[in-house]
C-alpha cells in the first residue's frame, strides 16, 4: 500500500503521521523518523527525503526479489549442468547477491534491501558526502542490519571503476538529474548478468524539450511527438547499450517506465562480444507523422544469415519511393526525425506477469 504522509508542526515537536495511523516524534531542530516498507529512518533537519520516490523504492524492492529468485534458480541449474559433465555432484556453496546503491543519502534502499530481499550477502550504501555516510550508519544501527549493509564513502564513479575485480550482481544508480555520468562504470562493476537499476529524473530532456542537450548526454535527438515518454525511455536504453558495447556487453530490459517526472529502467547486463556486432540492428531512426502522429521505426542495418553466416547490411532500395517518401507525399505534411534510438522490446512479458 501506498502510504501518504502529513508534517504537522508545533511549536516543539514535528510529528510524521501516515493514513494507517502509525506516528513517529522527534525534536523539530534535530530529527524525524520516516517508516517505508519494513525500514525505519532518522532524518535530521534539511536533509532530503522525497516521498514521491517511494513508488520507485517498492518497485526495485519487486524487481530485485525477482532477481535474486532468478539468479538462485540459474547458479542451481549451472551446478546441476556442470555435476552432470563430470559425472559426479560437487558440494558447492551459494554465496548470495552483492548490491551496490551508489547513491545512497540516507541509506534507507539499502536498508530495505536487507531487510526484505532475501538471498542477499551484502549491501553497499555509498555517499560522496561524509555526513550522509554518518547518517547512514545511524540508521544502519537503527535497523540492526550491520551485518550486511556496509556504509562507504567515496567517489560513486571511482568506487565503481575500482570494483570491476570485485563485481557487483545488482547496482542500482538514482541521482538528481541524468545517470549517464555514472553508466560507463556502472556496466563494468557487474558480474555477466547482473542487474542495472537506473533512474533519470530529466525527463523533460528525454521527452524532447531541449534536441540539443538530449544529444549531448544521451547520444540521440529527442523530439516533441505523441509517443514522447516511450522515446525517452528508448533513448536512455540507447544510451546504456552504447556504454556497455565498448566492453562487449548488451542490456536486455526487464522493464521500462516512465513514471510522474522520472524514468526508471531495469536492465540485465551480459558478456557476449558476438551480440555486440550485431546490435547496430536494433538502433533505429523514429520518423513521426506530423499530421497523423504516427511513428515509423527505420533501422539503420538489418542482420542477414546464410549457411550459419552472419552479418549486416545497411538498407537498400529497390528503386521505389520508399515507405516513408510515400507516406509523405500522399498526406503532405512534414515528417520528423529523431535517434538514435533503441528498437528491441522495453518490457520482458515473463518478468512484468510476475511482478503483477
Amino acid at each position: 500500500m501506498r502510504v501518504v504522509r502529513l508534517l504537522v508542526r508545533t511549536a516543539c515537536h514535528r510529528t510524521v503521521r501516515s493514513v494507517c495511523g502509525t506516528r513517529y516524534t522527534g525534536s523539530c531542530s534535530v530529527k524525524m523518523t520516516i517508516r517505508e516498507g519494513s525500514a525505519f529512518i532518522n532524518l535530521p533537519e534539511g536533509v532530503f527525503y522525497n516521498p514521491v520516490q517511494e513508488f520507485n523504492r517498492d518497485l526495485t524492492i519487486a524487481v530485485v526479489k525477482h532477481y535474486a529468485k532468478k539468479h538462485f534458480e540459474e547458479f542451481i541449474n549451472k551446478g546441476i549442468k556442470k555435476a552432470g559433465e563430470k559425472g559426479a555432484p560437487e558440494p558447492v556453496t551459494y554465496s548470495g547477491l552483492s548490491v551496490l546503491e551508489a547513491l545512497s543519502a540516507s541509506g534507507l534502499r539499502s536498508i530495505r534491501f536487507a531487510k526484505e530481499v532475501p538471498l542477499l550477502n551484502k549491501v553497499v550504501a555509498n555517499d560522496l558526502d561524509p555526513n550522509a555516510v554518518r547518517l547512514i550508519e545511524e540508521n544502519v544501527r537503527l535497523n540492526a542490519v550491520g551485518d550486511s549493509v556496509v556504509p562507504s564513502c567515496a567517489d560513486a564513479v571511482g568506487l565503481m571503476h575500482d570494483s570491476v575485480k570485485n563485481k557487483f550482481h545488482v547496482v542500482d544508480i538514482d541521482p538528481y538529474g541524468t545517470a549517464v555520468p555514472f553508466l560507463d562504470a556502472a556496466v563494468q562493476c557487474l558480474f555477466d548478468g547482473g542487474l542495472l537499476c537506473v533512474t533519470c529524473t530529466d525527463m523533460a530532456v528525454l521527452c524532447g524539450s531541449a534536441a540539443g542537450t538530449a544529444y549531448g548526454k544521451y547520444g540521440g535527438v529527442a523530439i516533441k511527438m505523441a509517443a514522447q515518454h516511450e522515446q525517452g525511455l528508448r533513448l536512455l536504453l540507447h544510451a546504456m547499450q552504447q556504454a556497455a558495447s565498448r566492453y562487449d556487453r548488451v542490456i536486455e530490459p526487464l522493464l521500462s517506465l516512465s513514471i510522474d517526472f522520472y524514468a526508471r529502467v531495469f536492465v540485465r547486463v551480459r558478456t557476449s562480444p558476438s551480440r555486440v556486432k550485431r546490435i547496430a540492428s536494433r538502433l533505429a531512426i523514429i520518423y513521426s507523422c506530423t499530421g497523423c502522429q504516427v511513428g515509423l521505426f527505420l533501422s539503420i542495418l538489418f542482420f542477414m544469415s546464410d549457411d550459419h553466416r552472419f552479418w549486416l547490411r545497411p538498407l537498400q532500395s529497390d528503386g521505389s519511393i520508399c515507405p516513408i517518401t510515400l507516406h509523405v507525399v500522399v498526406i503532405e505534411v512534414a515528417m520528423l526525425s529523431s535517434g538514435m534510438k533503441y528498437e528491441g522490446s522495453v518490457i520482458n512479458l515473463v518478468v512484468l506477469n510476475v511482478l503483477i
